[in-house]
This record gives C-alpha cells, sequence and structure tokens, in this order.
C-alpha cells in the first residue's frame, strides 16, 4: 500500500511502523493523533452507510468530522491518504470467551476488532488496564446466572456459573455480579441436546437434558438487571428456553437457537424489540441457526455481531464468514455492518461508539480495497493494514 502524503503534511512513516498492541501483559503503542490525523480513502463505512472518495478527521481521541473529502479539511492536521482502500470503525464482537480460552487481546486488535463484549469472561479484565488509547476495550457479563446442575455446569464447569435458587436468591447474583462490573448479564436457558450445537453435551459430566430456571426465577433476574442499568441476555437453544426468555422480559438472545423455533416466537420477539446476536457461523452445523435468523429478520427483528470467538475454528478477530451469513439471512451489506459497528454501540450503552460520527471514540480500522466486492473482498477486514483505538494507532501501514 503506498501512503501518499502532502508536501506540507508529511507523516514520519518512519516513527510509525507497525507496533505491538496492548494485551493482558501491556505493549507498546504507536503515535497519537492529539494534534490532528486527517485519513482519506477511496471508500468509507462510517457505521451507518458507504461514502465514495471520504475523509475522516481524528484529534484528542474522538472524530472530528467525516465525510466526503471535500467537506472536510483541516490544514493543521497531519495527513495520512491510503488511496483505494475502505476506512470504517473498529468492529465490534457481541458475543466472545476470549479471557475463559486465553485469546490474546493483542491478535484480536490486530485483526480488526476494537471492543468485544465477554460473555462468560473474567470480570477483574474489565477493570482499569483493558480500557483507553491503544488498547482493546473490553466488556464482561461474568458467570453464566443458572439453576443447581444447569448450563455451563455440565459442560465447561462451575468455574462460569452464578447459581440461583429461587427469584430472591436470583435478585441477590445479579446484584452481586453489577457490583463486581457486570456490563451485561446473562441468564443460561439452555437444556442442552441440540444437534450440531458446539455445547450439545457430548463432552458433558451430565447428559441432557440440564435444569433450566423458572419463568418467576429469570423474571426476577431481568427486574434487578433493569433496575439496576443492565440489560440481560440469554443463551438459548431451542424453544423451551426461549418461551421462557419471553415471559420473562429478556432483552437479547445471545444466540439463534440452534433448534427451529416457531415462527410465532421469532416474529413476537422482534415485535417486542428483543435484539439477536447471530454467531452464525459457530453454529453452521445446526438445523436452526440461519433458518431463525431469517425469519427474526423478516418480522423486523434486529440482527447483530457476535461470532461466539474462542470457539473451533472462528478468528480470533473480525470473521467475515459471520457477516456473509448475515446477509445470507436478509441484510444488506450496511445493515450487517452496522451490526458489527454503530448497532453493536448502541447495544452496549456506549453509542456513538461504533461510529465515526463527530464525538465518536476514534476507534477506525482500513483494510485494502472496496470491500463492497463480494466476501472475498469483506475478508480483508479480517487483515486490516491499520487499527486506531481511542485515537491511537496500534497498526500502521
Amino acid at each position: 500500500m503506498r501512503i501518499r502524503t502532502t508536501r506540507r503534511e508529511t507523516l514520519k512513516l518512519g516513527a510509525m511502523a507497525t507496533v505491538g498492541v496492548a494485551g493482558t501483559s501491556g505493549g507498546t503503542f504507536g503515535p497519537a493523533a492529539d494534534d490532528g490525523l486527517l485519513l482519506t480513502a477511496d471508500l468509507m463505512f462510517d457505521g451507518h452507510r458507504f461514502v465514495e472518495k471520504a475523509a475522516v478527521l481524528v484529534r484528542g481521541g474522538k472524530v472530528i468530522r467525516s465525510g466526503p473529502a471535500r467537506a472536510v479539511r483541516d490544514p493543521s492536521a497531519r495527513r495520512l491518504a491510503l488511496g483505494s482502500a475502505t476506512i470504517a470503525p473498529g468492529m465490534i464482537d457481541l458475543h466472545v470467551h476470549a479471557t475463559q480460552n486465553r485469546v490474546p487481546f493483542d491478535r484480536i486488535l490486530a485483526h480488526g476488532v476494537t471492543t468485544i463484549r465477554d460473555l462468560g469472561g473474567d470480570l477483574r479484565a474489565a477493570h482499569g488496564g483493558h480500557r483507553g488509547p491503544g488498547r482493546l476495550r473490553y466488556v464482561a457479563a461474568g458467570p453464566l446466572v443458572t439453576v443447581p446442575g444447569g448450563y455451563p455446569i455440565p459442560v465447561w464447569g462451575t468455574g462460569l456459573a452464578a447459581v440461583i435458587d429461587g427469584p430472591e436468591s436470583a435478585r441477590e447474583t445479579v446484584a452481586r455480579l453489577v457490583g463486581q462490573g457486570a456490563a451485561v448479564i446473562k441468564l443460561a436457558l439452555e437444556p442442552g441436546g441440540e444437534a450440531g450445537a458446539p455445547w450439545s453435551g457430548d463432552h458433558a459430566s451430565t447428559p441432557p437434558p440440564w435444569p433450566l430456571p423458572s419463568v418467576e426465577e429469570a423474571r426476577a433476574v431481568v427486574q434487578e438487571a433493569h433496575r439496576r442499568g443492565r440489560k440481560v441476555t440469554a443463551h438459548i437453544g431451542e424453544e423451551r428456553g426461549a418461551r421462557i426468555a419471553l415471559d420473562a422480559g429478556v432483552d437479547e438472545w445471545a444466540h439463534s437457537p440452534s433448534d427451529p423455533i416457531p415462527e410465532d416466537l421469532l416474529e413476537k420477539a422482534a415485535r417486542r424489540g428483543v435484539r439477536m446476536v447471530g454467531t452464525l457461523d459457530t453454529q453452521s452445523h445446526t438445523k436452526g441457526a440461519v433458518r431463525n435468523a431469517k425469519l427474526f429478520v423478516s418480522h423486523g427483528g434486529r440482527l447483530l455481531y457476535g461470532t461466539d470467538m474462542a470457539h473451533p475454528e472462528i478468528p480470533h478477530g473480525f470473521d467475515s464468514q459471520e457477516l456473509s451469513l448475515m446477509t445470507h439471512v436478509g441484510l444488506s451489506l450496511e445493515e450487517a455492518l452496522a451490526g458489527a459497528t454503530s448497532l453493536a454501540g448502541e447495544q452496549l450503552g456506549l453509542a456513538p461508539l461504533g461510529s465515526l460520527r463527530p464525538g465518536a471514540p476514534a476507534d477506525l480500522v482500513a483494510a485494502a480495497g472496496d470491500i463492497r466486492q463480494g466476501h472475498g473482498a469483506v475478508k480483508s477486514l479480517e487483515y486490516p493494514f491499520l487499527v486506531m483505538t481511542g485515537g491511537r494507532l496500534v497498526v500502521t501501514p
């Protein structure tokens, strides 16, 4: 990739060689854009739409302006002309298991994902050290709320479980998790046994079916979470879990269910504003995941990007196959990308994170070529040649 610079606004590229990104043990960073950095490219996705011949101006860790290059100017800013490339917000993965499976944060960041939500991860990692310029943004649910003997205990053991026994216990558990830093509460509504699901129970300590929280317990989880300003996402694999989630008022389904769900339940979920995180790639061998997502979208449901990262065959970074499957079930490319950027930021309660609108955190990536030109082009987002987080360049040309 050739970098074009003006005579007056030359970037000292020798000082911007690719650097290590911060992981669980720290790291070094590239230069900050505190004095202003103007990036231009043939194409930009701003979190909502594509813009051709575009530019984004970054200063002080924030996006100042973005849009057509002719309208975004600042003579005092350094300029980085990327040419035949696509600029986009840093990708947001709403469903990972990075800390449990020790996926290096620097690897995730280097491959285009600048924010992760760990649904079953270490809450300690959410405190200090993993936020701020040059670092992966990390939010977590902590352990899954479940009942004695319920998922994830038969598959992953007690370390990922927060066991409840009745509605009052559910409220106390939610209060404790929020106090420990949980950004979202994850509720396990998984009896096991769905064919092809990564958690199907083939290596479980006890065979399915596994016990599920009652509607009353699930409702207590939701009510306490909402009282404390948190959403509830539910691990759902089949119809019974979906019915409990709808009766309890759960905000989000952490997966498109593995088994086929009756269409009327999917329509009801869409009508009530439930969000669905796809994880379609990791569930590609199930009977229901793609089918359920397609019906959900057809009824106006909002499908968001999440991969279940750390499962086998899922990249430790952006997963272009997941995005392609999102378009396969009825989303346009712009809608699918929004589900991985601006809409994901909204779901986290961190908007305008995930967009390149003024005031948004300067988390962005650049990939070679025009990503609108099919799956092979979108795959370039898995290998960005530029990554910035919080206005700090961590991967550079």
